[in-house]
């Protein structure tokens, strides 16, 4: 044994050996590359889209049965929560990967269910409603595709997309509104026209970025 040491005691790193990282090092590196950062998957956001989610059941419930005021309300502060999740993430760093799914699928949920139902109910133009689930099961089967080829998500909505989402938004606030047809002005069936315009472009412009992505990959 070489003396001054002891049997058993540790042996000093060399210096410049780099420490072991902390942990969760490596799964917030992997979220900032992302542009989302580690928070937890129950954080306040999410809670709030989930609870968009709960309530599109109970809005197709409330427009079923005619009452379109209490609709009109649900799905006026759902809107709000839309925005208010998304300010919130933004200035707490609360993005996360499940975030990022959850926020649009819940949009598209109470979007379509809103369509769908006030279509049966005779309440707007069922070819709208056409328009309008088409394009979004063409955007979600396009994003799966995309991940199954890339493992990538698709990229966030563009600014035809935001202006198709918020003239959908507004087309469905004033038919809850106006719910009876004959009765509408003249701007909703304006409005319902250029919604359609709309979805269908920004249809065709999410299928040719959606298109060239799997090219390149």
């Amino acid at each position: 044994m070489i003396p001054g040491t002891q049997s058993g005691a540790p042996r000093p790193e060399p210096k410049g050996t780099p420490s072991p990282p902390e942990n969760g090092t490596s799964a917030r590196t992997e979220a900032a590359s992302n542009g989302t950062q580690a928070a937890g998957v129950l954080s306040l956001p999410n809670r709030i889209t989930l609870c968009r989610i709960v309530a599109a059941p109970i809005f197709l419930i409330l427009v079923v049965y005619g009452y379109h005021r209490s609709a009109l309300f649900l799905f006026i502060l759902s809107s709000l929560t839309d925005a208010l999740d998304g300010f919130l993430a933004r200035t707490y760093h609360q993005r996360t990967r499940l975030g990022r799914i959850l926020d649009p699928l819940a949009d598209k949920l109470l979007l379509a269910a809103a369509f769908i139902v006030m279509a049966m109910k005779e309440m707007l133009p069922a070819w709208i409603t056409i328009v309008v689930v088409s394009r979004d099961a063409l955007i979600v089967l396009g994003a799966l595709l995309l991940f199954l080829a890339t493992g990538q998500l698709a990229n966030g909505p563009s600014k035809l997309g935001k202006a198709t989402t918020a003239a959908q938004f507004c087309l469905i606030i004033l038919v809850l509104a106006f719910p009876v047809p004959a009765k509408q002005p003249a701007f909703v069936v304006q409005l319902g026209w250029l919604t359609a315009f709309l979805t269908a472009a920004s249809g065709v412009h999410y299928l040719y970025h959606g298109m060239r992505r799997l090219n390149d990959a």
